[in-house]
């Protein structure tokens, strides 16, 4: 997956931004990926002469590191990855099945609300456990998603945090058409292995983009975790008074990269993952533009916790609050 840089940024803009980061998140756990593996023209040592440690920098480098945000090119080559690497199985011919699914904002939200008043909780506080899915009659991927509830969330932490997921029994599944209701025991629903059979039963995953084996259920992704906090940013960012809700749509689309070197992120060096990016009177709103941190406008969101290895908790990594807060 390429990676956006801070080449666009002034050294004084890009001081600042990492002194925000340094006060409201903990960036000092984010040091996974070394600074060297981001291309860029600042050096690492007119960073540092300001003061700031590796690791606070690596934090800044998190959130522009491709892993909480995306421009068109770059969810493009992520998806040109993703077929490189999964298929119908024993049918390398088979036209691709990673079709993008459509939802109207106005449906969904719709749901998250129910739930949220059901039980009587702040719909930010929803997450939505995205299960992959394979439609066989017309071999196109889609998912069931449960939406459940993050438990004891208030406010996005400045700590990594593992949240408990609260079950609400409510599924409906995201399809190439929109909204429609989920069979429950399609993914076992009541049983303690829960996961799309007809994908698992039906799709072949490559390391090498030439070896194509089966799928794991205990190493290859079964479900994707995603805050329902970030889909309502995504509505937040897009929309204007100009607008109608009613012709704002969210476009889920099939996705890797390479996690190699990444902790406890994923089982496979290749995850399938998607990234969610919006729509406006069938108008996809993505650019190539700068990415600007704090914001989704134009840009798709690539962020999820993954299932396995983190099936029964969501993680909210610290800056992902400073993404989502600082306006």
């Amino acid at each position: 997956m390429k990676i956006c840089h801070l080449a666009a940024l002034s050294l004084k803009k890009t001081r600042n931004m990492i002194k925000k980061i340094i006060k409201s998140s903990a960036s000092d756990h984010f040091n996974e990926q070394s600074w060297s593996g981001y291309p860029h023209k600042m050096s690492l040592s007119s960073l540092l002469k300001f003061g700031f440690t590796e690791s606070q920098i690596n934090g800044l480098a998190y959130i522009l590191g491709g892993k909480l945000i995306l421009n068109r090119s770059e969810i493009l080559e992520a998806k040109c990855d993703f077929r490189k690497h999964y298929r119908i199985k024993n049918d390398p011919n088979h036209p691709k099945f990673d079709k993008l699914l459509i939802v109207n904002w106005s449906d969904l939200q719709a749901k998250a609300q129910a739930v949220a008043d059901a039980n009587h909780v702040d719909p930010l506080s929803l997450v939505l456990i995205c299960y992959h899915r394979l439609d066989t009659s017309t071999n196109s991927w889609f998912i069931s998603v449960e939406i459940c509830i993050l438990k004891d969330f208030t406010a996005p932490p400045n700590a990594d945090t593992y949240y408990d997921i609260i079950a609400t029994g409510v599924y409906v599944d995201i399809t190439t058409t929109g909204l429609k209701n989920t069979n429950p025991g399609d993914i076992g629903v009541g049983t303690n292995n829960i996961y799309g059979r007809d994908y698992f039963d039906n799709i072949e995953y490559s390391v090498d983009s030439t070896n194509f084996n089966p799928l794991s259920l205990n190493d290859n992704v079964r479900a994707t975790l995603i805050a329902w906090f970030e889909i309502d940013k995504m509505y937040l960012h897009n929309i204007d008074a100009s607008r109608d809700s009613a012709l704002f749509e969210l476009c889920f689309m099939s996705m890797t990269g390479d996690y190699s070197g990444t902790t406890n992120m994923s089982n496979v060096q290749f995850p399938h993952t998607f990234c969610v990016y919006s729509r406006y009177d069938d108008t996809d709103l993505l650019d190539d533009g700068d990415i600007v941190v704090n914001y989704f406008q134009n840009k798709a969101e690539d962020y999820q916790t993954l299932c396995p290895p983190n099936c029964k908790k969501y993680f909210w990594p610290a800056p992902l609050k400073f993404f989502l807060q600082n306006l």
